[in-house]
């Protein structure tokens, strides 16, 4: 940990997740790498509404953090942080700061914090996960959203579903 000297018990959150405990460096985000294996991901994704730009937002229960890409949120609300997280490549994400956002999905809302990276991949980490979801049906494609169940998408590319109103969505 860069900050050890500050007295941080590196040697828990090391042995437990390669980082520092105390300031979390090194977190995993599991589907995120600099080979774009998330942007060709066909895990469970959700429809999301953030920022009034639909988006999809991958369900991610290999990722330690949320994260929202930089391009989704006003930069005024970004605020700095020490998260220096790792992708699946085990390369080290540039993250511009930490910001708490809004979103809809199947029209309800839920708000929450995240890491703000230089992405094109919202990833519904396992914060978001264990905040909002009561159960992953993978047999039937469906989440149970705040009490509700709801339908999954595996989409292909492109993620942002504005830009493309034909994505396929299996």
């Amino acid at each position: 940990c860069p900050s050890a000297t500050l007295g941080h018990n590196s040697r828990r959150w090391g042995i437990m997740h390669g980082g520092c405990y105390t300031c979390r460096v090194n977190r995993v985000v599991a589907s995120v790498s600099e080979s774009s294996y998330a942007k060709r991901s066909t895990g469970p994704h959700l429809r999301v509404l953030i920022n009034n730009k639909k988006v999809w937002g991958l369900i991610d229960t290999g990722s330690e953090l949320n994260v929202v890409p930089s391009h989704l949120v006003d930069e005024r609300l970004i605020q700095p942080t020490l998260e220096t997280p790792q992708a699946v490549d085990g390369s080290i994400m540039k993250v511009i700061g930490k910001t708490s956002v809004k979103i809809e999905v199947e029209g309800m809302p839920c708000k929450f914090d995240c890491v703000v990276i230089e992405n094109d991949v919202l990833i519904l980490g396992m914060p978001w996960i264990e905040e909002n979801l009561t159960g992953i049906n993978y047999r039937k494609q469906t989440v149970m959203l705040q009490g509700l169940e709801v339908p999954y998408h595996k989409p292909i590319l492109p993620l942002n579903i504005d830009d493309h109103v034909t994505a396929k969505v299996n």
